[in-house]
């Protein structure tokens, strides 16, 4: 465990706010870089760049299921720049796109521009909402499996009283 999560953690009872992460945190700083303000109808929160995402780069929201795909898989490298834009305020990217994939005129590889401003970037940006953290089956499990191997001879009573449990709710469902 962290030592820094460990005295300030990111998540739990001072996370009450609903929030997927807090930006002060320094792992968050460092891990999800903050980089304009969530475009979602009534959300407060920041988009932030998920470094971890490539090639495949996405901007999370840090509240609520936002995301933004953000070139495909034509970028090589980004970094969220400490300069800001001069008309909207979000800050600049600088991207490394893909020798053989870059939508750059004469063959370029490296640009910094905003995300929203830039025509180029925003051209190449999609947006949608994060499946989240939850699972889709909740009730359905993995199953028993088929034992344990080694020499175990005959079925002991607990393994006959969970196959008449098992036939008891199949009858069941047949009702």
């Amino acid at each position: 465990l962290c030592p820094c999560c460990y005295d300030d953690p990111p998540f739990g009872a001072k996370n009450a706010a609903g929030k997927h992460w807090e930006l002060e945190h320094p792992i968050y700083q460092k891990y999800r870089p903050a980089v304009l303000s969530c475009i979602a109808d009534n959300c407060p929160g920041t988009l932030c760049l998920d470094v971890d995402s490539g090639p495949k780069w996405q901007i999370d929201c840090n509240i609520c299921m936002q995301q933004l795909q953000i070139f495909g898989d034509k970028a090589h490298k980004i970094k969220v720049s400490a300069d800001f834009c001069d008309d909207c305020g979000s800050k600049l990217l600088s991207v490394t796109f893909n020798k053989t994939k870059s939508p750059l005129p004469a063959g370029e590889e490296e640009k910094t521009a905003c995300l929203a401003c830039d025509e180029l970037f925003n051209s190449l940006t999609t947006s949608g909402t994060s499946k989240g953290f939850f699972r889709r089956n909740p009730g359905k499990g993995k199953g028993k499996g088929k034992g344990k191997k080694g020499g175990r001879k005959g079925r002991s009573a607990e393994d006959e009283a969970e196959e008449r449990g098992r036939k008891l709710a199949a009858q069941g469902k047949k009702r």
